[in-house]
């Protein structure tokens, strides 16, 4: 049979060490990934950790929303972006260390990343009393040191005993300040549970990409054309100024080209490349050439398919 070689899928992760470490030792289980862990210390560095990568990475995967978010705002990439959410299975392994290891009462209690309905419900899950609580569910862009700082002000002001965290450079401050402070990882299920759809995200945006495109092109009235044109020489000066202009758009397109008479032409190529050319069908660069060198109306349209019967018929 045919083997059929799968061309890896370049994974950027990217957060504080910790995650990063954990993150990328479940991805290593996907054999398809080729992983870039890319570590930083504080998550403004998002953004430009970016610009410098992102030519050889397929698609980004952050420990956590603040990352994400500095991602998402500085518009830097088009590739495709997720972060691992956390959820109440990342609450209970905190709870559990808090009650267990560290053998701690759980009385008051101040909470970053998750909302307030996340936390209640996992209390209510488990038969221990719901503690005060205290939560920070930023919607927007936030820096470690509000974080730290808003535990650290609850905790002097001995509205909160215990912090629990997502935020590594928070945790390891909170911890030399004295306040008992414990940290939220992202949980190996929900690491797995993002790796399947980035891959199948990138999986999805391949395929679509190599799928077979066919432009028709046509000279608009082109009986009309003839009748009002002096001589047959003069319409082969315009058909072939024409059709100069559509083998300069081929060459760019890496495809070909099939001259039909009457003033017709078809183009064979790739969608990867025409949605890269007509920046996702916004713009049609090849019209814009012919208006602006031609005296000529003309009419044209794209299929696209897995082969090239369907393409046409597109």
């Amino acid at each position: 049979g045919r083997v059929r070689i799968l061309k890896k899928i370049n994974l950027a992760v990217v957060g504080p060490s910790d995650s990063v470490a954990l993150i990328t030792e479940i991805a290593q289980e996907r054999e398809v990934l080729n992983i870039l862990s890319l570590v930083y210390q504080d998550a403004s560095e998002v953004p430009g950790i970016i610009k410098k990568m992102d030519d050889y990475v397929d698609v980004w995967l952050f420990s956590g929303k603040v990352p994400y978010l500095h991602a998402k705002d500085s518009a830097v990439t088009l590739k495709p972006l997720y972060y691992i959410p956390h959820t109440g299975s990342s609450l209970y392994r905190a709870l559990l260390q808090i009650l267990d290891v560290e053998n701690l009462e759980v009385g008051k209690i101040s909470f970053d990343t998750f909302n307030k309905k996340e936390i209640e419900e996992s209390f209510a899950d488990i038969p221990i009393v719901v503690p005060e609580i205290y939560v920070n569910d930023y919607s927007n862009i936030i820096s470690a040191e509000e974080i730290t700082h808003y535990h650290y002000q609850l905790w002097l002001d001995g509205k909160s005993n215990i912090a629990v965290t997502c935020f590594l450079s928070t945790y390891n401050e909170l911890r030399a300040l004295g306040v008992p402070t414990f940290r939220i990882w992202p949980t190996r299920d929900n690491i797995r549970t993002m790796l399947t759809i980035a891959i199948s995200k990138v999986q999805e945006i391949r395929s679509k990409g190599s799928q077979i495109a066919i432009h028709h092109i046509a000279i608009d009235k082109y009986d009309d054309l003839i009748a009002q044109v002096a001589s047959n020489y003069e319409i082969r000066r315009i058909e072939l100024k024409l059709y100069e202009l559509l083998i300069n758009y081929t060459e760019m397109l890496k495809g070909s080209i099939l001259m039909l008479g009457e003033g017709h032409y078809t183009i064979y190529s790739t969608r990867g490349i025409i949605e890269n050319i007509t920046k996702d069908f916004t713009v049609m660069p090849l019209f814009e050439e012919i208006t602006s060198n031609m005296a000529l109306n003309v009419s044209g349209g794209i299929g696209f398919g897995p082969t090239a019967y369907a393409a046409n018929e597109n």
